[in-house]
């Protein structure tokens, strides 16, 4: 059976085998740590992140699997540079979230669409980010204009901007913007549900920077006329990350272009 690499993340990478996502571990230089972490992990989201009633239905569906640490996987993990000190893998295993066949399109730093080639069906990949704040300033827009992005949209606010402003000439269906627009519009949408999430665990930072880093998929089908959410990069962080979170938090409270909340959190 041959591997078909997917995609790389800060941590771990992915590749396609027979028809499903494989998740590999990248955390760790030893194979057996990267397992460890694996269940860990595994457990956390199905505690911690699938239970959550707002996300229940919409978080990736996965199963953790062992797998035998054969010559396809041995050269993956020696490209990696990691040390095969165990004889299988964990790996977590999901569904392929867009068409096989599609073609990648990146909008910009945040944003990018698969799409077949008659544009009958459409992936919309996108990382809102921090959606519940405590603070009176926006902290996606503000640490946008920190890093000096052009980015004029907020995932919080105003749908039909974020339509004209990623989707502007790209040559997708009206019938496709027009759908994306009203579900983004609805009280259900990913957007509302992840800032309800938020907002719920805001006193678990553990649990609550999960959710600020996670990845939505919205898949459009010109045949059902249907937009189906899919919530992944749902991973518990590591603990030495919030001394990063914590110096990029001072960095912003201190930012002279700190940008008004949207909302009046409470």
């Amino acid at each position: 059976m041959t591997l078909l690499f997917v995609g790389r993340g800060n941590a771990n990478v992915c590749y396609l085998l027979s028809g499903e996502v494989y998740r590999i571990s990248l955390r760790h230089q030893k194979l057996s740590r990267n397992n460890a972490y694996v269940q860990d992990n595994f457990q956390f989201i199905d505690s911690k992140i699938r239970s959550l009633p707002m996300l229940a239905d919409v978080v990736v569906s996965m199963r953790l699997e062992e797998v035998f640490v054969d010559t396809k996987w041995i050269n993956v993990l020696k490209d990696e540079n990691i040390l095969i000190d165990d004889s299988h893998m964990q790996c977590i295993v999901m569904p392929l979230l867009h068409a096989k066949d599609s073609t990648c399109e990146q909008l910009d730093h945040f944003n990018q669409i698969y799409r077949c080639s008659l544009n009958d069906a459409i992936t919309w990949e996108f990382k809102p980010k921090w959606l519940y704040q405590s603070s009176d300033y926006c902290r996606n827009c503000t640490h946008n204009s920190l890093k000096g992005r052009d980015i004029e949209y907020c995932f919080l606010h105003d749908p039909e901007l974020i339509i004209e402003t990623l989707f502007a000439g790209r040559q997708v269906p009206e019938e496709f913007l027009d759908d994306i627009l009203q579900y983004l519009q609805s009280s259900d949408s990913i957007t509302q549900r992840l800032y309800a999430a938020q907002r719920f665990v805001k006193d678990d930072l553990s649990t609550l920077m999960t959710l600020r880093d996670v990845t939505c998929f919205l898949t459009w089908s010109r045949n059902t006329r249907s937009v189906k959410a899919t919530i992944i990069d749902v991973d518990q962080k590591p603990a030495n990350k919030l001394r990063h979170w914590q110096s990029t938090e001072s960095a912003l409270a201190s930012f002279p272009g700190k940008k008004k909340a949207h909302f009046n959190h409470q």
